[in-house]
């Protein structure tokens, strides 16, 4: 391989790395966790947080990610 070739390839990938890296990032996780069950309220609350991100501009699935579990009423299943 000749010399320019190699700085070309070495060049090239550095440059694009971080593009890659970048590429790959996860949004941020917003986890709400409840002892109740979802009938009992915990939804309008989930709702109204997620509707305040939104008025923030926040896109959930691009800016960030939010995910629900409920213990069902039992709180020995929280931890």
């Amino acid at each position: 391989m000749r010399r320019r070739d190699f700085i070309k390839v070495i060049t090239g990938s550095a440059l694009t790395w971080p593009l890659a890296a970048s590429a790959r990032s996860v949004p941020p996780m917003i986890g709400y966790l409840a002892e109740g069950k979802p009938e009992e309220g915990i939804t309008a609350l989930v709702a109204a947080v997620r509707n305040g991100l939104g008025e923030a501009g926040l896109v959930e699935g691009k800016d960030y990610i939010s995910e629900f579990r409920s213990a069902g009423g039992d709180a020995n299943l929280l931890p």
